[in-house]
């Protein structure tokens, strides 16, 4: 007899006696073969998670426009889209324009028009105070050769032009402002643009008491 011959009595005799633990071995391993082809058929059919930009952008990727919140004394106060570039004399304009109430010399002297609107910020239009209506009528009345008045409007002239602008001025301008050295004046650098004066203290670029000793030497 070969040893061919010998082998296969065994085997059919050793498959009789191991059948059971076999089967379930096999059993077994067919269910995990199972588990592990779905979980992976799970995990490429997952839909990737997409973020969707709010900004309105161009076909470069740059954002084209700005929300601008424009209140105070404009025709038509409110909360409008501007062109990225815009500046708050266009935004004034699409607000309507000035009202005949606003307070022109806050404006004069510490708004500056030809700045950029910031994406997200404020521009107020304060009213006239009823003190500065009353001087506004008084000089309209009085006699324009009068060399009083002409010498105060000359004073009034200086004061305008002695204003340090914290949108436009350099670290050495800045730091002739009470209570600002030259890393608060870098601070302020690094926080521009300016919309109003008062986003000096809410960017946190000066703070409240110093604010108040520099509100009268400063413009935008």
């Amino acid at each position: 007899m070969s040893d061919a011959d010998g082998f296969l009595p065994k085997f059919q005799s050793w498959m009789h006696i191991y059948k059971v633990p076999i089967g379930i071995g096999i059993i077994g391993l067919s269910i995990l073969i199972y588990a592990v082809l779905t979980i992976q058929n799970l995990t490429y059919k997952q839909e990737p998670i997409e973020f969707i930009e709010q900004n309105v952008l161009g076909e470069s990727g740059e954002q084209m426009t700005a929300v601008v919140d424009i209140e105070g004394e404009v025709v038509k106060p409110g909360v409008y889209d501007v062109p990225i570039d815009a500046r708050i004399d266009d935004a004034i304009e699409i607000a309507g324009g000035l009202t005949e109430h606003a307070d022109l010399e806050y404006v004069t002297k510490k708004l500056n028009r030809a700045a950029r609107v910031v994406d997200g910020g404020k521009i107020y239009i304060p009213e006239m105070d009823s003190a500065n209506t009353s001087h506004n009528q008084s000089s309209a009345t009085s006699n324009p050769e009068d060399t009083h008045d002409s010498a105060q409007q000359s004073q009034a002239d200086n004061s305008i032009s002695d204003l340090i602008s914290i949108n436009d001025a350099n670290i050495s301008q800045l730091d002739t402002l009470p209570g600002i050295g030259p890393v608060t004046a870098q601070k302020i650098i690094d926080n521009r643009p300016y919309q109003t004066l008062e986003e000096l203290v809410s960017k946190k670029a000066v703070g409240q008491s110093v604010y108040g000793k520099i509100i009268d030497k400063i413009s935008l």
